[in-house]
């Protein structure tokens, strides 16, 4: 009896196994997470298990210099062009500033959040490029002098 048992649960387990399905609840591109590290290990419901990627609006993510961020506003035209596609240039606006700053790269930066559709599938997450924000016109030597004198300033104290 204990044989039937065992070969009974075995015959259940062998059937789940066989109608395991893993399924997002969107479509998209798997950009982390590994199924090795999760298989035999206990899953509950709702556990994450892959990062999936959504390829039909892409967000750019801009990181913007503690130092700039006061000349940066929603709403404002971003420019970009990415390293894997130098001969497009992709247009939009500011729709997210994050309010807290963060380390990357050993710098402070502000992450600004720009939408694009990505009609042709050509983005992919991860790309790095660069981009340009449109700010208000000032003259040109405060163009190229602002920084420094902030500098001066902060030293100073004033």
């Amino acid at each position: 009896l204990e044989m039937a048992r065992m070969l009974a649960k075995a015959t259940v387990l062998r059937q789940r196994s066989e109608r395991l399905e893993i399924r997002s609840p969107v479509d998209g591109v798997v950009i982390s997470g590994d199924l090795r590290k999760a298989e035999g290990a206990p899953l509950s419901t709702g556990q994450t298990l892959f990062e999936i990627a959504p390829l039909e609006e892409m967000v750019l993510e801009i990181s913007i210099p503690e130092e700039d961020i006061g000349h940066v506003a929603l709403g404002q035209s971003v420019e970009a062009v990415l390293h894997a596609l130098p001969d497009r240039t992709w247009a939009g606006t500011i729709e997210r500033i994050h309010p807290r700053s963060e380390l990357i790269d050993q710098d402070y930066v502000f992450v600004a959040e720009v939408k694009f559709t990505n009609e042709r599938s050509l983005l992919r997450p991860g790309m790095k490029g660069r981009a340009k924000i449109q700010t208000a016109a000032h003259p040109l030597g405060w163009n190229l002098f602002h920084k420094a004198v902030d500098q001066v300033r902060f030293w100073i104290g004033w």
